[in-house]
């Protein structure tokens, strides 16, 4: 059986392995460490670290070659959530929203299509209607928005007169 080196990790980065585990601050980290050491220690298969760690062989798989590619910086979890795309600062929609709320409270209604027209101008571009829906929610600003209305047909008229 052919039992490849893993030198370029050596005693050092197992005693910092060692401590990551007693110390971890998250149970993705410490699986991380634990599949890590379990490989480099005792030379488990990546069946059997799956099964001890409680991930699947592809994740085991998958992480051994980022480990393989970065080192101990492979351990970092950083969550990716996060508004990758927006447009506007928080502060900045928050400012634009001030403007469009004391006026909804003053006229009992908010303007959606002039703040839309705010939005694409400060933001350079344009935008759909959706976004200013979802601008509105995220601020906790939609129960100023109007009920949707059915429209008045001939016959509810007749029903109500």
């Amino acid at each position: 059986m052919n039992i490849p080196s893993y030198e370029p990790w050596g005693n050092e980065t197992l005693d910092q392995l060692i401590t990551l585990i007693r110390n971890s601050p998250s149970k993705a980290v410490l699986q991380r460490a634990q599949s890590i050491l379990l490989w480099l220690s005792f030379h488990l298969s990546v069946k059997e670290i799956a099964t001890i760690v409680g991930w699947s062989s592809g994740t085991v798989r998958n992480f051994r070659c980022s480990f393989k590619k970065h080192g101990l910086s492979a351990l970092d979890v950083s969550c990716r959530g996060g508004r990758r795309h927006a447009t506007l600062s928080r502060a900045r929609e928050q400012q634009l929203l001030h403007v469009y709320s004391s006026r909804a409270r003053s006229t009992g209604h908010f303007d959606v299509h002039g703040l839309k027209g705010a939005y694409e101008q400060l933001a350079g571009r344009k935008c759909a209607i959706s976004t200013i829906y979802r601008l509105i929610h995220r601020h906790g600003l939609s129960h100023k928005l109007p009920r949707a209305r059915r429209p008045v047909t001939k016959e509810r008229e007749k029903l109500t007169e």
